[in-house]
């Protein structure tokens, strides 16, 4: 059979559908929704081809077909990330992250030039017999996921081992500041990395290093960097001009940016914040007595995703959720409804959830809300979301090997033994084997 090369993708077929000029057929395929891909890879190799390439990506955005996601990473089964697909109420799974680190957390993550790019953090996995954490507390690890190739791929190191940070997307390129390094000390270097080059370049210091954690919002164009606790802000717009301090008062909590707005969750309440300004928009009585969830905000709506119940009363026992309620923030008058939660969830006690977000589509425009990991990806061009970092486990203490998948040609259901834990459409889209 005769065959052609697709671009920088591999071999295919001299139609990708018989009768039609492959830039035509491309644009067909494009219309069909994300999950359904693997489905088109079975038709024959030159669909697979296809749907590897980034001429399908392009394709896709040309008509408008771009598809955006929630990506969760659990800590349970470790390095585990899902995707999901509000609009059709669907998790996937995608290829365990392949670092040596066990049970990454404190990590930034953003998404840029049609990838999404994991950086930092450190361990948090705990001997079970002796209770000593691993050593690694900060590393300068950075991973990059190709939605398009299915696979994850070690980009050069950060020049600063750190964890805790503020990790946000100017310009297409990535600017990390602050958070805490090797031994556990604070540190105020800032740096930025070029995905074209894979490099990276040290930029002005922040002005002010006050040993605590910190996370990165973009509003306006501007990275802007959120001490814990503290009501000073550190603002970037141009990365080599350096840092200004300004004192915003803004309201602690976890945050999300909906439109280039700012909304932040505290005391039962989300707020509306601007430069010395607050308001009111919805109660969170919803979601109050969940601790430790990360908010991100996808199209005009926040999503708040997972968490553990706090305990009332004698009640000590601390009972994680994999629940998604979500808001829309920008009507008239907002109401919270409930998606269907992960997959997985944390059950150990005293687990929690690091509220760090992020925003992408399959185009990649990325933008981070806070310290929970949710991301949002758009799949045509790829445009990954909000990032959210979960602590989750099993339900009922069961291990990874407890659990078995079943899947048909249009749903799947998992199971530990023979209770159903979830009824909602979970697709194994990608593979780790790929």
């Amino acid at each position: 059979m005769k065959l052609q090369r697709l671009g920088s993708g591999g071999l295919m077929d001299t139609r990708v559908i018989n009768g039609l000029p492959d830039a035509v057929a491309l644009r067909c395929l494009a219309h069909v929704p994300f999950y359904l891909h693997p489905k088109l890879e079975l038709v024959n190799h030159s669909w697979r081809a296809a749907v590897h390439s980034p001429e399908l990506f392009k394709a896709r955005e040309e008509v408008g077909s771009t598809e955006e996601f929630l990506c969760v990473c659990a800590f349970e089964p470790e390095n585990l990330w899902q995707l999901y697909d509000p609009l059709n109420d669907i998790w996937m799974t995608i290829p365990v992250l392949p670092s040596k680190i066990r049970h990454l957390a404190h990590f930034g993550a953003v998404s840029t030039g049609g990838k999404l790019f994991v950086l930092g953090g450190g361990s948090e996995a705990v001997d079970p017999l002796t209770g000593d954490q691993d050593g690694s507390f900060a590393t300068n690890e950075v991973w990059s996921y190709d939605p398009v190739m299915r696979k994850w791929s070690q980009c050069a190191p950060m020049l600063v081992p750190r964890a805790m940070f503020a990790c946000c997307v100017l310009d297409g390129k990535i600017v990390v500041a602050g958070g805490f390094t090797s031994c556990r000390k604070s540190i105020a270097q800032a740096e930025i990395y070029d995905p074209e080059n894979d490099t990276w370049v040290s930029i002005p210091d922040l002005k002010y290093n006050y040993n605590v954690a910190c996370s990165g919002v973009v509003i306006g164009g501007k990275m802007h960097v959120v001490h814990n606790g503290l009501s000073m802000v550190q603002i970037l717009e141009k990365p080599f001009e350096g840092w200004i301090l300004e004192d915003y008062e803004w309201l602690q909590g976890p945050m999300a940016v909906v439109k280039d707005v700012l909304y932040v969750m505290t005391h039962s309440f989300i707020y509306k914040l601007e430069t010395n300004r607050k308001e009111m928009v919805v109660s969170a009585s919803e979601v109050r007595k969940r601790i430790g969830s990360a908010m991100i905000g996808l199209g005009g709506e926040i999503y708040v995703v997972g968490g553990v119940i706090d305990p009332e009363g004698f009640n000590q026992d601390i009972k994680p959720t994999s629940d998604v309620d979500v808001v829309t923030v920008r009507s008239e008058r907002p109401v919270w409804r409930q998606r269907f939660g992960t997959l997985f969830e944390k059950t150990n006690a005293g687990a929690y959830f690091y509220s760090f977000s992020i925003k992408a589509s399959a185009t990649m425009q990325c933008s981070v809300s806070s310290s929970s990991a949710v991301v949002q990806l758009t799949r045509s061009k790829l445009i990954l979301p909000e990032l959210v970092q979960m602590q989750t486990n099993l339900s009922g203490g069961k291990q990874a090997s407890d659990v078995n998948f079943t899947f048909s040609s249009t749903n799947a259901e998992a199971e530990i033994g023979s209770s159903a834990l979830y009824s909602h459409r979970i697709l194994p889209v990608f593979s780790s084997n790929e």
